[in-house]
């Protein structure tokens, strides 16, 4: 089994939060800081991601540039 990666933009992410929702993301702000993790919550201002030492990030929608999710594919 390999992985795809998906981007997703910052401008569409609203429109995606089904596809992300307590799914492993890389979430890529505006400048340059990545944060890893799972997201927990999402709304139209903000996002919320746990680690992996479970500690919470929020993040607000407007400062993502992208979110980069890795999906499961058969080969």
């Amino acid at each position: 089994m390999g992985k795809r990666q998906e981007r997703i933009k910052g401008r569409v992410l609203t429109k995606n939060f089904g596809k992300i929702e307590g799914k492993e993301v890389n979430v890529i702000q505006k400048d340059g800081v990545t944060i890893h993790g799972y997201v927990i919550f999402t709304s139209a201002e903000k996002l919320i991601l746990e680690d992996l030492r479970y500690h919470k990030h929020e993040v607000a929608v407007s400062n993502i540039a992208e979110v980069v999710l890795d999906t499961a594919v058969e080969n």
